[in-house]
């Protein structure tokens, strides 16, 4: 077993210039007025701060002076960003059993699966490097879902195997992040 840990490397998105302490701005995504309090304040996209275990908008970091176009276009088009972490946060997935417990609720109560494959691929994409090493969980919330829902004949083993290589080959910041709508296209093959 591999004891190195693998950190993330999603950057978080500047949005804004950087403001100094006793400035006001207004926040681009949010739309809120502002006092900056601390030194150096840039606001950002929404994120969760693992450390303070809160939501941000801003980071105390310093960014490159965008234009004043640039920084119309995010309030005139609102940059709307549904962050995987915020949403499994949402339904207080943080550990695997209360994942498990909400996808067999979701399951029993009959939901639309395609919104409970959005939650599973949210969760796949929260835990990629660890499912690469142990992805047969994969085929069983798939196996859980079709005996349900789709009914589709497939084998197994094959399953498996395109599972493995649909795991290894993706990276986080994917933007078509779609394990089992891949799966379906791979059965109906």
């Amino acid at each position: 077993m591999n004891k190195n840990v693998i950190k993330g490397s999603r950057k978080i998105r500047y949005l804004d210039k950087t403001y100094k302490k006793g400035d006001f701005y207004l926040h681009p995504l949010t739309l809120k007025i502002n006092k900056v309090d601390k030194d150096k304040i840039t606001p950002t996209e929404t994120y969760w701060d693992p450390i303070k275990k809160s939501y941000k908008d801003h980071i105390e970091k310093e960014n490159l002076q965008f234009s004043m176009h640039e920084i119309q276009k995010y309030m005139a088009l609102p940059y709307l960003n549904l962050n995987y972490e915020i949403v499994l946060n949402y339904y207080d997935i943080n550990d695997i059993d209360k994942f498990k417990n909400i996808i067999d609720l979701k399951i029993n109560n009959n939901n639309p699966p395609k919104n409970i494959i959005r939650i599973i691929n949210m969760w796949i994409k929260n835990n990629l490097h660890d499912l690469k090493n142990y992805n047969e969980y994969i085929y069983s919330l798939f196996k859980k879902i079709n005996d349900k829902y789709y009914k589709l004949e497939y084998n197994k083993d094959n399953l498996i195997k395109f599972i493995n290589r649909w795991l290894n080959s993706k990276n986080v910041n994917d933007f078509e992040f779609n394990l089992f709508n891949d799966i379906f296209n791979f059965i109906k093959k």
